[in-house]
C-alpha cells in the first residue's frame, strides 16, 4: 500500500508541470459545467467515448524509477493467460449515466528443452488462451469538482484455460521425447463462465477528460469445466472430470475479478 501511494504521489508531481496551466477551474456561465481557464471541459460529455486500462503497472514503474532499482522494467502490452489484459470501453449517455463494456484477453505459449545430466530428454511445450466480453451500466455522482463517484453492475461471458491446483494457468501441455517414444499430451479442462458483478468506485480528473480511478465489487459466476484428458502414445485417460459450480466472484477470488479491475487503479481517457 505504501508503495502504491508513493507511486501515485510521484506521478502527480510529474504530471503537475504538464497540466499546471489547466489546474484552475471555472464554472461555465451557460450550463454550470467545469471548465479549465482555457475553456476546455474537464469532465466527459454526452456522446464521448472512453478507453481504460489497469494503471497499476505504470504507477509502479514510475515509483520504482526513484527507488534506486536500476533493473526497473517498463510495462509492456504482452498480457498472458495468467495475467490477461482488461480493456474498458465507456460511452457517456449523459452527466449521470454511462454504458460500459469490457474485453478480457490473454495468450501464453512456451517451449523448452528438458535435460537430465547433460542428456536431452525431449521438448516440453504449453499454450493457453483466455477471452471474455462483458457489458454494463454505471451511474455517476459528483463528489467535489474533479472527483466523482460511481456505482453500477456488469455481466459477461468468459472462456478460461485450465489451471493446476496452485492456481497457475497451464492450458494445453505436450512432451515430445528426443529420439522417438510416446508423445505425452494434456488437453481440455477449459471453463466457460457466466458472471455478474456489482461495483462501486471513484475517479479523479487530473486533466481534461483524463482520469485515475479505482473500484471494488462482488459478483456471482457460474462455470462449467470440461474433462481434462491425458494422451500417452494414443492411450487416452481422464485426469480431471468435467464439473460445474456457482462461485462467489470477488475481485481477488476464484476467478480473479472477471469483470473488474480487481481492486487496482485504472486510467481513462475520453474523446
Amino acid at each position: 500500500m505504501k508503495k502504491t501511494l508513493l507511486s501515485i504521489g510521484l506521478t502527480a508531481l510529474m504530471l503537475a508541470p504538464v497540466f499546471g496551466q489547466d489546474l484552475e477551474v471555472s464554472e461555465s456561465a451557460n450550463d454550470g459545467k467545469l471548465m479549465t481557464k482555457r475553456g476546455a471541459p474537464i469532465l466527459p460529455e454526452a456522446g464521448d467515448w472512453g478507453i481504460g486500462l489497469d494503471a497499476t503497472p505504470f504507477l509502479e514503474y514510475v515509483g520504482n524509477a526513484f527507488n534506486g532499482n536500476f533493473g526497473n522494467t517498463a510495462p509492456t502490452w504482452e498480457f498472458t493467460a495468467q495475467y490477461p489484459m482488461h480493456i474498458y470501453i465507456r460511452n457517456v449517455v449523459d452527466d449521470n449515466t454511462v454504458y460500459r463494456g469490457l474485453v478480457r484477453i490473454g495468450f501464453s505459449s512456451t517451449s523448452q528443452d528438458i535435460y537430465s545430466g547433460g542428456t536431452l530428454l525431449g521438448t516440453e511445450s504449453s499454450s493457453a488462451f483466455t477471452i471474455g466480453l462483458a457489458a454494463g451500466i454505471e451511474k455517476n455522482k459528483s463528489l467535489a469538482n474533479r472527483l466523482r463517484g460511481y456505482y453500477g453492475a456488469m455481466a459477461g461471458i468468459f472462456f478460461l484455460p485450465y489451471s493446476d491446483s496452485t492456481g497457475n494457468v497451464v492450458g494445453s501441455q505436450k512432451f515430445e521425447p528426443d529420439g522417438g517414444g510416446n508423445t505425452q499430451e494434456f488437453t481440455g479442462g477449459t471453463s466457460f463462465a457466466i458472471a455478474a458483478r456489482a461495483f462501486i468506485g471513484a475517479e479523479y480528473f487530473f486533466a481534461p477528460k483524463m482520469s485515475l480511478g479505482g473500484e471494488f465489487g462482488w459478483g456471482l459466476a457460474f462455470a462449467s469445466t470440461s474433462d481434462r484428458k491425458a494422451n500417452n502414445g494414443g492411450t487416452e485417460t481422464i485426469t480431471d472430470g468435467k464439473s460445474s459450480a456457482f462461485v462467489i466472484d470477488t475481485d481477488n477470488g476464484s476467478f480473479g475479478g472477471l469483470t473488474g479491475f480487481s481492486g487496482q487503479l485504472s486510467f481513462f481517457i475520453y474523446f
